[in-house]
């Protein structure tokens, strides 16, 4: 396999394990991984076969990273038949902008290969720590040139402005479950046939949450809009698309500009 291909395969691969080697590239006949985080440095470790490690502190503290450096480089020498991997510990890595990175030094071609072959073996292994986002569904209810907003009254955006929306129930459709929160928020009575998907995001809310929303437009609906929710919500107001608020919450905005441009494609927010 050439050099090259080899290297387009294993960034393949380690995404395909949710690591980021941004610095992945090839140097003259020898592939470098160049600077990686300290945790993904550990959860290579882990998937070449070294044991999981006890960590009293920060990862990315010296005493810590240093075990994960040695474990990694044990790893790797396991799996390539006794291939060196250099590894060197930045606590402050200012031409990468990052906190601390361990750089690992180049790796010749076919040590490469045994490190793909080993890596796509676990392939099939299911991840330990799968995403669980939460599911969001956002209604776009339109009347000629204007279109419906709800302001916040809860503690997350007090004051702003955000499509009809909600979360997902257990083993509701998609659909059904717009349908479900645009009735309980507003009283508009619309069929989940006539919801049509217009945008979807994947927001990163925080570090250890993430959401998914799904927007549709309500094409034919029934009703008149009332706040059924006063204890959540400080009011609905029909705004014109081309003079919409300027405070209009940052995460359901990137839907409704995806709605209006056209785009009816994916953002992702936040990451």
């Amino acid at each position: 396999m050439h050099t090259v291909t080899t290297t387009d395969a294993l960034r393949i691969t380690l995404r395909a394990h949710g690591l980021d080697v941004p610095g992945l590239s090839v140097e003259q006949d020898s592939i470098s991984l160049g600077d990686i985080t300290v945790p993904t440095a550990d959860r290579l470790a882990r998937l070449l076969g070294a044991p999981e490690q006890r960590v009293e502190r920060n990862l990315e503290e010296w005493p810590e990273a240093r075990q994960v450096m040695r474990r990694l480089g044990a790893a790797f020498n396991a799996v390539t038949g006794g291939g060196f991997l250099d590894l060197y510990f930045h606590p402050d890595c200012v031409r990468c902008d990052r906190d601390a990175v361990v750089a690992a030094g180049p790796i010749n071609a076919p040590e490469a290969r045994r490190l793909l072959a080993s890596l796509r073996a676990v392939e099939g292994t299911m991840n330990p720590h799968p995403a669980q986002p939460v599911i969001d569904t956002h209604v776009l209810l339109r009347d000629g040139d204007k279109l419906l907003l709800s302001q916040r009254g809860g503690p997350y955006g007090y004051g702003r402005w955000h499509m009809p929306s909600g979360k997902l129930d257990q083993g509701e459709a998609l659909s059904a479950g717009a349908a479900r929160e645009l009735f309980e928020e507003t009283g508009v009575d619309v069929e989940p046939a006539h919801l049509r998907l217009v945008h979807v995001v994947h927001h990163k809310q925080s570090e250890g949450v993430e959401r998914i929303g799904f927007f549709f437009e309500a094409t034919d609906w029934k009703g008149e809009p009332v706040n059924r929710e006063p204890e959540k919500c400080l009011g609905l107001r029909w705004f014109s698309v081309n003079e919409l608020p300027d405070d209009v919450i940052e995460y359901p905005k990137e839907g409704l500009l995806g709605y209006l441009e056209g785009s009816g494609g994916l953002v992702e927010h936040g990451w």
